[in-house]
């Protein structure tokens, strides 16, 4: 992980395949690991919030996936 650039309320980062993948990994987890009556208290924000983050991850990965040369 490289910090690129960063201010107060935001930051802009360079992920390598292996961190998305471990990040989108372990938001799934968390997703289907802990009680939905006590989600949004345990990780600060709701199961929604983070079904979609997970959503745009996916994609990214997807994106990434389809400019890998394929093996024969």
């Amino acid at each position: 992980m490289e910090l690129l650039e960063n201010s107060l309320t935001s930051a802009d980062i360079r992920l390598s395949i292996d961190e998305l993948l471990t990040i989108h990994q372990s938001l799934n987890e968390v997703c289907n690991g802990i009680d939905l009556f006590e989600f949004q208290t345990r990780i600060g924000v709701s199961r929604e919030e983070v079904l979609h983050l997970m959503k745009i991850i996916s994609q990214i990965i997807k994106k990434i996936d389809e400019k890998m040369p394929k093996e024969s």
